[in-house]
C-alpha cells in the first residue's frame, strides 16, 4: 500500500493531487491493484491555478491606452453611464475574447480597438470583486467590461440584470 501525502501533512503545492482508492477510504490508503481511483480536489485547488492578479494587472496595463488603474464600484454606475453594444461590435469583442481565452495572449484583446472606431481600453479595478478587469469604451462611452479571470463580458444588458439581481447573477 502506498500512503498519501495528506497522511503526512501534504504540501500546499500538491493539494488536490492526492489520489485515493475510493471515497470510503479517502486519504487513508491507495491500493495499486484496484481498478478504481478517485482524484480528491482540495477546496483551495482553484486558487492554486487561478490567474495571479499582479501579473494580470501588468498584462492589462500593457494594452491599456492609459497605464493607470481606476477603481470602480459597479453599484455606483447607472444605465446612463453605458452605451448599448451593437451586435456587430459584440461579435468583434467576443471573437477577440475567444482568441485570448484560447492562447492567453493579451495582444488579442488589444486588437479589439483596431476594429472598433474611437475605441479605448482601460484597466480598472472592480471594487466589490477586488479584481482587475478591462473596460472598453467607444466614442467615450462605456460599452463593455471584460473580466479575464472569470472570462465574463459585462455589457449594459448584463449590468442591468446585475443591478436587479445582484452581482452573483452573472458570475
Amino acid at each position: 500500500m502506498v500512503h498519501l501525502l495528506s497522511e503526512f501533512g501534504g504540501q500546499k503545492a500538491t493539494r488536490g493531487l492526492e489520489i485515493g482508492s475510493s471515497p470510503q477510504y479517502g486519504y487513508q490508503q491507495f491500493n495499486s491493484n484496484s481498478e478504481l481511483a478517485t482524484l480528491w480536489i482540495a477546496s483551495d485547488f482553484k486558487e492554486q491555478f487561478s490567474i495571479d492578479q499582479n501579473s494580470l494587472l501588468m498584462r492589462l496595463l500593457a494594452i491599456s491606452n492609459n497605464p493607470t488603474v481606476t477603481t470602480i464600484n459597479l453599484a455606483t454606475l447607472s444605465p446612463s453611464n453605458w452605451a448599448a453594444l451593437t451586435s456587430h461590435d459584440k461579435q468583434i469583442i467576443q471573437r477577440k475574447i475567444n482568441k485570448y481565452t484560447a492562447d492567453k495572449q493579451t495582444a488579442a484583446l488589444k486588437t479589439i480597438c483596431s476594429e472598433l472606431n474611437e475605441c479605448v481600453l482601460q484597466t480598472i479595478k472592480l471594487e466589490q470583486l477586488n479584481k482587475f478587469v478591462l473596460m472598453i469604451k467607444k466614442q467615450n462611452n462605456l460599452i463593455a467590461i471584460y473580466n479575464p479571470a472569470s472570462n465574463q463580458l459585462i455589457d449594459i444588458d448584463v449590468f442591468n440584470n446585475m443591478m436587479v439581481g445582484g452581482f452573483n447573477v452573472s458570475n
